[in-house]
């Protein structure tokens, strides 16, 4: 269950290359597939700019699911270049600048969101 990168994270790129419409992954705790999955959806938002959808139960547990969210992926040597930040239910990155250089603009990697509010959210753009 190790990546091509040789990391010892469930191996998401090897799943989603099937381009199933449904996938099911049952494995034991620590096994990496939450991490994993968040690692390589942070990857392609910055790489490729695509966003992606944190679903929680109930509205009540998005607090603390954006609290930290990323400061486990900060850690990656792959993501040092970056600094990470969560508000108003998005998670956010923008790359890391020198002192006394422009900072860029946030960019949204993903949205927080319940699935109690899944009706009312499928209408919105």
């Amino acid at each position: 269950m190790s990546g091509d990168d040789g990391t010892r994270f469930y191996d998401w790129d090897k799943t989603c290359s099937f381009r199933a419409d449904v996938t099911m992954v049952i494995a034991a705790r620590d096994r990496g597939k939450t991490f994993g999955l968040r690692r390589r959806s942070l990857r392609r938002a910055i790489e490729r700019g695509l966003r992606f959808v944190e679903v929680c139960r109930h509205k009540e547990e998005i607090g603390g699911v954006m609290q930290g969210y990323f400061d486990r992926l900060a850690a990656l040597p792959e993501f040092e270049a970056y600094e990470f930040l969560c508000e108003g239910r998005r998670g956010k990155f923008r790359r890391r600048v020198e002192e006394g250089e422009k900072r860029p603009a946030w960019e949204t990697a993903c949205y927080f969101v319940a699935l109690t509010e899944a009706q009312k959210l499928k209408k919105q753009t």
